[in-house]
């Protein structure tokens, strides 16, 4: 699968690397390294305790497991099933985006010529906009009815896809 410029009826405003799917994919991977490189060291030095090391690493590893899913062009499970099959619910999955989000956030304005920095921020607040419900009447994140409908206009004849 390939970066989608697919974006349902939402609300704003929506970040600029909302589509491009391989990047957050890689970001999702990345910060998953992030977190079995550094978390020890955080539980080894009292900063963090390994109950919340473990739950930041597992929330992160089903964030990683639902883009892979999303980019292998399969259908992800219904959100009532998130948990039992890719590890972690979705208001899990928003939650800690919104912290890893804001943190970037700030590491970026304390450093503004820091293009990876920026990269960094502009990457997870795309993360976690994926994850965030469409609309307040609708429980599914962007990710979700994004990639179920890519898999729609995928399944069409190339003549019905929308152009």
């Amino acid at each position: 699968m390939t970066d989608r410029p697919l974006t349902f009826i939402s609300n704003a405003p929506y970040p600029p690397l909302r589509n491009a799917w391989a990047r957050l994919t890689e970001t999702a991977k990345d910060l998953l390294v992030q977190r079995q490189q550094g978390y020890p060291v955080e539980v080894r030095e009292g900063r963090m305790t390994q109950a919340e090391a473990e739950r930041g690493e597992r929330i992160v590893k089903a964030i990683v497991a639902q883009w892979r899913t999303v980019m292998s062009a399969k259908p992800l499970p219904h959100l009532a099933d998130y948990a039992a099959e890719l590890g972690a619910a979705p208001e899990e999955m928003r939650a800690e985006l919104a912290l890893i989000a804001a943190r970037a956030a700030q590491r970026a304005a304390r450093a503004p010529d820091d293009r990876k920095l920026l990269d960094l921020a502009r990457l997870t607040a795309a993360l976690t906009w994926q994850q965030t419900p469409c609309t307040d009447a609708c429980a599914f994140p962007h990710i979700w009815q994004a990639a179920d409908f890519a898999l729609y206009e995928a399944s069409l004849p190339r003549r019905q896809r929308a152009a």
